[in-house]
């Protein structure tokens, strides 16, 4: 059974609804596991740019992207970004 973290992410990343009513409540630090609070940061930072839920292509170019995350970060939090979508499909 996937962990409240998890559900909240393949939510904020899957769910349109969801994300708007959610969002401007949740913090990183609500995120037990570092690469999970990470996700969530880049989640919260797409959405508030582009108005829009970021695919997870969109994710995985801007965590690529980000210069202060060490290569085998950015590689786990793929994963976890990439397991995200068969949570989403379990409901």
């Amino acid at each position: 059974m996937p962990r409240i973290e998890q559900t909240a992410l393949s939510n904020l990343i899957h769910n349109e609804e969801y994300t708007r009513k959610v969002l401007p409540f949740i913090k990183e630090e609500y995120f037990a596991d570092r690469l999970e609070g990470l996700l969530f940061s880049e989640i919260y930072k797409f959405v508030e740019k582009y108005n829009s839920l970021p695919t997870k292509e969109a994710l995985s170019i801007e965590i690529n992207s980000n210069k202060n995350v060490l290569r085998y970060i950015v590689l786990l939090i793929s994963i976890i970004i990439y397991q995200q979508k068969n949570l989403y499909l379990l409901k």
